[in-house]
């Protein structure tokens, strides 16, 4: 059995803080693979070389220590330590068993990353393939990675977002972003028939079918602990209900959809797909045109004052038009609130407090949030 070059790379490093001695690791040709000294890489160590033809597993001597690398009952390589030799006799079978346990790891973990490549190809073609068959072969493959494709399934997804005030710097708020995705997807995958796909930004996940309550409170236990240990929002979205395994690609653009609707809205609360209204089409509109609406819906009011007004109607939807608990966030009192509100609708003609109106503002707010970082 050949050994992998980041294997022994990892073993040498590894005997070699141990020692705090020179090391190096040769294949079963004697054939050095991993040194401090990069020159030597690709030559030939004659020392394990004999032990190779001698067909020998251990050798030490004033200037040298060589033994032998076993995993998975092969021989694996060499390890060679160079110098003085004094005491290392003692501590050869627990370094071999080091090496053992650092072979199998590293094999291990080699496996487990081809293993989970495939999954994701297939959960891609499954999840957001166009026009996907879903054939036997493909459900005896899917068995196969123990991903049962026809029983009725839901779907959620969820978006990090990093705080407004987050004082991080990018490359650090990326960084909790991958691992908030990376421990968020194997929360998914520990439930029951669960499954994860880590799609750019966005992780899209499945598991057994669910009434709405009971995925409410699953969804919102993953995001509890997502948002406590990595200190951001997960935003997540929901699908609309559990329709077949021949409507899958549909659940999951509901859910991913449901999710990019949550990380938009102020409260970033967890979404189901029919609770939301106009915001699933919003991508598809330009922003000059989402622009030239702001415009209409605040006319008469200077540009420079529309920012001031998106924060308090914000506060006053937020808070299902109550005055008081609006108030309460915004810092003013109840009575300039209701001036504010009706100051708003005598340069408008529009009345915020009007479910007649209320939806142009809230379309408006939604296309202030789309674009306000491009004003």
């Amino acid at each position: 059995m050949k050994i992998a070059t980041n294997t022994a790379k990892k073993i040498a490093q590894e005997v070699s803080a141990v020692l705090n001695r020179s090391v190096l690791v040769c294949d079963t040709d004697g054939v050095i693979i991993a040194s401090a000294d990069e020159a030597r890489i690709g030559s030939e160590n004659q020392l394990a070389k004999k032990l190779t033809d001698e067909k020998s597993f251990e050798f030490v001597d004033s200037n040298n220590a060589i033994f032998a690398i076993e995993a998975s009952q092969e021989h694996y390589g060499f390890v060679v330590v160079e110098g003085d030799t004094s005491g290392i006799s003692s501590q050869i079978p627990l370094l071999k068993k080091m090496c053992t346990l650092i072979a199998e790891t590293v094999n291990a973990t080699s496996e487990s990353s081809i293993q989970r490549r495939i999954e994701n190809r297939f959960l891609h073609t499954w999840l957001f393939g166009k026009n996907t068959s879903i054939t036997s072969e493909m459900i005896e493959f899917a068995f196969g990675m123990n991903i049962d494709i026809t029983m009725p399934r839901r779907f959620y997804a969820f978006v990090p977002v990093i705080p407004k005030d987050d004082t991080d710097t990018k490359e650090n708020c990326q960084f909790r972003i991958d691992a908030a995705i990376r421990d968020a997807a194997e929360l998914a995958r520990a439930e029951k028939n669960g499954i994860a796909l880590i799609e750019g930004s966005v992780l899209m996940c499945s598991c057994g079918d669910k009434d709405d309550e009971a995925m409410f409170t699953f969804v919102e236990d993953i995001r509890e602990k997502i948002e406590k240990k990595h200190h951001l929002f997960l935003c997540a979205g929901i699908d609309s209900g559990s329709k077949g395994y021949a409507h899958v690609e549909d659940e999951c653009q509901k859910a991913q959809k449901a999710a990019i609707v949550s990380a938009r809205s102020p409260k970033k609360e967890t979404r189901f797909y029919d609770t939301i209204n106009m915001e699933i089409f919003s991508h598809f509109i330009p922003d000059d045109a989402k622009e030239k609406y702001i415009r209409r819906v605040f006319r008469n009011i200077p540009t420079f004052e529309i920012r001031d007004w998106v924060y308090l109607l914000n506060a006053y939807y937020n808070h299902e038009g109550s005055i008081t608990r609006a108030a309460a966030e915004l810092g003013v009192p109840v009575n300039t609130l209701q001036y504010k509100l009706r100051k708003l609708y005598n340069k408008t003609g529009y009345d915020p407090r009007s479910i007649r109106f209320s939806s142009l503002f809230y379309n408006a707010l939604h296309f202030y949030s789309d674009i306000k970082d491009r004003r």
